[in-house]
């Protein structure tokens, strides 16, 4: 779905807090762009578990770069999976808007739908429970 503002691809996202904690589920919206930006940025990893979390060198990244698209001349291979299982944290974050907070200990919002009509300049959020 298009941001209405800005023309930029968004894409939409449901988080809810633990089962042993204060009950809340929120809706946000992230652009596109923000989340390739991630993509892009460095990989962290730490040398012990015990050790900070610090940014890869690029050079120890392994070529494709996990997060892109493979071809069929330089395929993902197992160091590649190897690497990101280790390796699942970015330098860069993506930073979100909030659209909807629903605090409850009722229940969590679970799945939603998104609704435009054409030349409307709203949406119209559909929201499940569990």
């Amino acid at each position: 779905m298009k941001d209405e503002e800005s023309g930029q691809p968004m894409v939409y996202g449901i988080f809810t807090t633990p089962s042993n904690s204060i009950g809340a589920s929120a809706l946000c919206a992230f652009y596109m762009k923000d989340i390739l930006s991630a993509f892009e940025s460095p990989f962290k990893g730490q040398e012990t578990l015990t050790s900070n979390w610090l940014p890869i060198p690029e050079e120890n990244v392994p070529n494709p770069r996990p997060g892109s698209c493979a071809s069929a001349k330089t395929p993902m291979d197992s160091n590649s999976y190897a690497f990101v299982r280790k390796n699942s944290l970015m330098e860069e974050s993506v930073q979100g808007t909030i659209v909807l907070t629903i605090p409850s200990n009722e229940f969590k919002v679970r799945s939603f739908a998104v609704s435009q009509h054409l030349g409307q300049p709203y949406r119209i959020f559909y929201l499940g429970t569990g």
